[in-house]
C-alpha cells in the first residue's frame, strides 16, 4: 500500500456538473458524468475510477418480469471500481423512486476504523431535483455516504473492484414502462446543507468519475387484452391484424400478449373470432388485464406463456 500525505480537501471540493450531451445511456450502460471540457482545474479533474450499482444476478439491470409480488425485496450493492492508485476517500449519493421502492436498510463496508459512520439515510435527507442552485428542495429518498480511509495514517485503496455498501429495498409496485433507476447522484443533501458530491479524493486532489453505472429495474409492459395494435381501443382492425399474422405471415402485432384473447398461451384464429364475437354478439370478454376502459395491467401470474409485448403508448 502506497504512503502519501493524506488530504480530505477533495471531499468538500465543488462538484463538476454532469455531462448531458449525446445519446442517453441505455439501462446497464455507463452514463457520462465528468465533462473534461468543464473542469475548472483542467482535464485532470476526471478519473476512470468509478461507482457502480450491482443488482441480484451480478448485473446492473434486473428484469422483474412477472416475479414481482407484494413484500418482494432486493439488494443493490454499491461498488468502487478503483482503476488508479492513490484513492484516499470518496463520497456519493444513491436515490430511488419512492413510488416503486422503499429503502429498508443500508449495510456499509467499513474501510476506516475507527471513523464516524459514513452512511446517512432516512427522513433527514433532501433532494435538489434538477435545480442547479438547490434552492427548490423536496424530501429525499435514498442515502449518502462519505469516507476517508484513515484519520491517523496515510492509506489508499488498492486497484480493483471494492464493495462499499449493500442497500435492501422493498419493491412496492412493479416498475412501469421504462423501468426505474437506483441512481448514483450528487443531488441528495442533509437538511440545510450542501448536496454530497459524487467524488473521489486521489493523491489529495478532488476527482470526478468520467462515467457512472446506475442500477435499473425493469418490468413487463402493461397492456390491454384484445388491443394488439396498442391504439387504446378494440376494433375490427385488431381481429384483422391477428388473422394476417397467423395465416398470411403478416407483421407481428407490437403487443402479441394482447392478441391472446383468452390468455391461452398462443395466438390463433380463435382469438380473432372471440374478439369479433365480443364486439358484435356479446361474447366472452377478454382475459385479464381486460380491454381498454379497464386499467392497464400485467399478464397475470400463472399464465401458460409469456408472448411478449412492447411498451404500449396508450398505457403510458
Amino acid at each position: 500500500m502506497t504512503r502519501r500525505p493524506l488530504s480530505i480537501a477533495g471531499l468538500a471540493a465543488p462538484f463538476v456538473l454532469a455531462l448531458a450531451s449525446g445519446r442517453a445511456a441505455e439501462p446497464g450502460e455507463p452514463r457520462p458524468f465528468c465533462d473534461e471540457a468543464k473542469c475548472p482545474a483542467g482535464p485532470s479533474c476526471c478519473t476512470d475510477s468509478t461507482f457502480e450499482i450491482e443488482l441480484p444476478g451480478g448485473h446492473s439491470v434486473l428484469d422483474l418480469g412477472r416475479d414481482w409480488m407484494p413484500g418482494m425485496r432486493i439488494e443493490a450493492k454499491v461498488f468502487l471500481d478503483a482503476r488508479s492508485t492513490g484513492i484516499q476517500g470518496w463520497s456519493y449519493g444513491v436515490r430511488h423512486d419512492p413510488g416503486v421502492l422503499r429503502l429498508e436498510r443500508v449495510d456499509e463496508v467499513r474501510y476506516c476504523r475507527p471513523c464516524p459512520d459514513p452512511i446517512v439515510a432516512g427522513k433527514d435527507l433532501e433532494d435538489c431535483g434538477e435545480d442547479p442552485s438547490c434552492k427548490d428542495r423536496r424530501e429525499g429518498h435514498g442515502f449518502i455516504a462519505a469516507e476517508v480511509l484513515s484519520l491517523t495514517e496515510d492509506r489508499d485503496m488498492p486497484v480493483g473492484r471494492h464493495i462499499l455498501a449493500t442497500a435492501t429495498y422493498e419493491v412496492l409496485s412493479p416498475p412501469g414502462p421504462g423501468g426505474t433507476r437506483i441512481e448514483i447522484t450528487d443531488r441528495l443533501a442533509r437538511r440545510d446543507t450542501r448536496p454530497v458530491a459524487v467524488n473521489l479524493t486521489i493523491d489529495g486532489r478532488s476527482r470526478v468519475p468520467r462515467f457512472l453505472t446506475d442500477g435499473h429495474l425493469l418490468g413487463k409492459p402493461v397492456f390491454h387484452r384484445g388491443d394488439p395494435d396498442a391504439d387504446g381501443r378494440i376494433t375490427v382492425s385488431d381481429a384483422v391484424s391477428i388473422i394476417v399474422f397467423v395465416h398470411l405471415q403478416g407483421p407481428q402485432p407490437p403487443c402479441l400478449e394482447a392478441a391472446d384473447w383468452d390468455d391461452g398461451g398462443r395466438v390463433d384464429s380463435a382469438d380473432a373470432a372471440a374478439l369479433l364475437a365480443w364486439l358484435f354478439s356479446r361474447g366472452t370478454p377478454p382475459a385479464e388485464p381486460g380491454p381498454p376502459g379497464a386499467p392497464c395491467g400485467l399478464d397475470p401470474a400463472g399464465s401458460p406463456a409469456d408472448l411478449g409485448c412492447e411498451p404500449v403508448e396508450s398505457c403510458t
